[in-house]
């Protein structure tokens, strides 16, 4: 897939990555518009042949979920159960911890409508708290897995073309294999931005390629794999894939995405490169984005400014996943090349075709991403592909002297762009790095809160809000959490008489 298409600030454009090899500069801006889903552009990067996983079942799907603690499912970890008593706490603490929120309809585990679990609710708060340990901070719950249909509704009316929900607005994005259009969900009342690829047209450019490689994979598996792992990845700094549209008699695919109006962080080259405090918050978003996709064993490839949208809060999020690679094991072992010739890893450009690390030449990529943040440029530049090439492969990394940067940006660059992918920094020596976390002061997430989210069981979606409590039920609590009233059994006993007597 190519470019993500793209608009930067006021000035109403859109923006797409030029396929030159040594520039990344975008096209003349048109539109204050954009999408979060990727633009076709042919000669935006190259890819030879990827794998698809074998078991396409493997990839998991989000339940949605009511706003009520849950545990995490045993793939997150040996985490223990979100409502289980820490030790050091009261009672007091203890109801607040279980109720989770202020709304104390929602807890099934303090409230039931039988007389058993309301004498068990007393007993609970009058015995001592065993000691146990603490309650990690709890990860994001599962967003909604992206929606799939398989018929697709033309309305042609005088206001334009509907599909499905969708209304049609108006173009924003264009590349080789189809068009990318804002369009108004009738559904939720929201703007998405949808990308229409032509099949045919896929399978013909695969007909274009050297006979030697015609026939070794399926034409649209480039687009497979990108669905596929669109409809994985669940995280703030990745965009989000929301429906897909696929009917077997027409030649369309549609993907809607989220509408991220603002575009690619920035321009490649620039004369106006971001501040320091800039690029670092925009590059901590970055790394949390590769950290999650890294953790759920996929690696990005093609990590370049044109593929980091800006969104209306000031956050980054990582589109363009055409010639991303799913995993097993602790790393990709990559032997084709892939992405944008600028941003390409000196170890994927080797003639022997060794295998060589996925993560390692995401982290390269983010190094030249940084760079460019910071300078306004890349790295290693020539308008001949073979002598880039080249220059990535043995050229020194300099900084430009008209542009001072303090040691700590400096040194986080020197290990992101070693040329041996072996002493190249990693992404978790990176998430503790000095410049990157302010000399310790602003850490990140933790990789736990960073990358994992809760996936519930049915059985606990359907026990989520079991029964409303009865009134009785509510007056006991209301009156223990205004009067601690919680280890006394005779006190606890009068006001259990009183609320009775109330009924």
């Amino acid at each position: 897939m190519g470019a993500a298409t793209s608009c930067s600030g006021k000035s109403k454009a859109r923006t797409c990555a030029n396929g030159s090899a040594g520039h990344m500069k975008s096209n003349s801006h048109r539109s204050n518009k954009i999408s979060a889903c990727e633009n076709g552009s042919a000669g935006q990067h190259i890819s030879d042949s990827h794998e698809l996983p074998k078991d396409s079942s493997s990839i998991s799907s989000r339940h949605s979920v009511s706003d009520v603690p849950l545990r995490p499912s045993k793939s997150a970890g040996n985490t223990p159960h979100i409502l289980r008593r820490s030790a050091g706490g009261d009672s007091k603490s203890l109801l607040r911890r279980s109720c989770g929120s202020q709304n104390l309809l929602t807890v099934d585990k303090v409230f039931s409508e039988d007389e058993y679990a309301h004498a068990a609710l007393v007993r609970q708060m009058s015995e001592p708290i065993p000691a146990s340990r603490s309650v990690p901070s709890s990860p994001r719950i599962a967003r909604p897995p992206a929606k799939e249909s398989h018929h697709v509704n033309r309305l042609q009316t005088e206001n334009g073309l509907s599909l499905n929900e969708y209304h049609l607005l108006e173009e924003i994005g264009k590349g080789s294999y189809g068009v990318v259009r804002i369009c108004h969900s009738e559904s939720d009342h929201h703007n998405y931005a949808m990308k229409i690829m032509s099949k045919k047209r896929i399978i013909r450019k695969a007909g274009l390629m050297k006979p030697a490689d015609r026939g070794k994979k399926d034409a649209l598996e480039g687009l497979k794999r990108e669905i596929a792992i669109l409809k994985k990845v669940d995280h703030p700094n990745v965009v989000k894939l929301h429906e897909v549209l696929d009917d077997p008699s027409d030649d369309n695919l549609y993907l809607v995405f989220e509408l991220i109006e603002k575009g690619p962080v920035m321009e490649v080259p620039t004369d106006n490169p971001l501040s320091e405090s800039d690029a670092r918050k925009y590059f901590r978003d970055i790394h949390s984005g590769i950290e999650y996709l890294h953790f759920h064993r996929i690696v990005h490839r093609d990590i370049k400014p044109s593929n980091l949208l800006l969104c209306d809060d000031g956050h980054i999020k990582i589109a363009d996943f055409g010639v991303a690679d799913i995993f097993e094991g602790e790393d990709a072992l990559l032997s084709k090349t892939a992405g944008s010739p600028a941003f390409m890893a000196p170890e994927a450009l080797q003639a022997t075709r060794d295998k060589y690390s996925g993560k390692a030449t995401d982290v390269w990529a983010m190094g030249i991403t940084l760079y460019c943040f910071v300078f306004g440029k890349i790295p290693f530049n020539h308008n001949n592909r073979i002598s880039l090439y080249e220059l990535i492969k043995t050229s020194e990394l300099e900084f430009p002297e008209d542009c001072q940067i303090s040691p700590g940006l400096e040194d986080l660059l020197n290990r992101m762009l070693i040329k041996d992918p072996s002493n190249r920094i990693t992404i978790p020596d990176m998430k503790v790095h000095k410049w990157l976390t302010k000399g310790g002061s602003e850490p990140l997430p933790s990789t736990y809160d960073n990358c994992t989210v809760l996936e519930p069981t049915e059985e606990e979606i359907n026990n989520s809000i079991r029964s409303v409590p009865k009134i009785k039920t509510l007056i006991l609590v209301k009156h223990m959490l205004k009067r601690g009233h919680f280890g006394n059994r005779e006190k606890l006993n009068r006001m259990r008489y009183s609320t009775s007597s109330m009924q």
